[in-house]
């Protein structure tokens, strides 16, 4: 094939045929090992990307757990809270009948007013005991309540801190 260039006829030299299919060889493992590399390097993405998306789903699974745990316990903690109150309610109540009983019955007002003076110190003595046991339970309620999710946080905390020493 000729081909004009500025008024004058050029014929390009000819091609050594073994060079042509050294070079058309080299040019092929070129382009194989690009692909090759590409697909190393794909595959290689892959994985770390399903291996960090497994570990977020094992970690979201964790915490589900430590919330419904979290949340039983709760409701363990104040079944028993309601408990203590039914029985400091009933108990108050109790008393309650028992002194008017006795004031109903008593022969003067001033016996009438010594019972009911007793009563009051008592019944407030009891009350700010109560109130003492209620915080206590309160307190336990909320340490073991929030153990599960606390130790989510902790777990949180110590991949964060790994991730970024890496």
């Amino acid at each position: 094939m000729s081909l004009l260039h500025c008024s004058m006829i050029y014929f390009p030299p000819r091609a050594n045929p073994r060079k042509a299919a050294a070079m058309r060889h080299s040019k092929v493992e070129t382009e194989q090992s690009g692909v090759n590399f590409g697909f190393e390097a794909q595959k290689s993405g892959f994985e770390k990307t399903a291996k960090a998306v497994h570990a977020v789903a094992d970690y979201s699974q964790r915490n589900i757990k430590a919330y419904f745990e979290s949340a039983a316990i709760a409701g363990e903690a104040l079944k028993t809270i309601g408990r203590e109150i039914s029985f400091y309610s009933k108990k108050s109540g109790e008393e309650s009948i028992a002194v008017t009983k006795a004031i109903m019955n008593s022969k003067s007002i001033t016996e009438a007013l010594e019972l009911q003076t007793n009563f009051a110190r008592m019944t407030f003595g009891a009350y700010v005991g109560q109130l003492k046991i209620l915080h206590g339970l309160f307190v336990d309620a909320t340490e073991e309540t929030l153990a599960p999710v606390h130790s989510r946080f902790e777990a949180l905390s110590a991949s964060v801190q790994s991730a970024t020493a890496a």
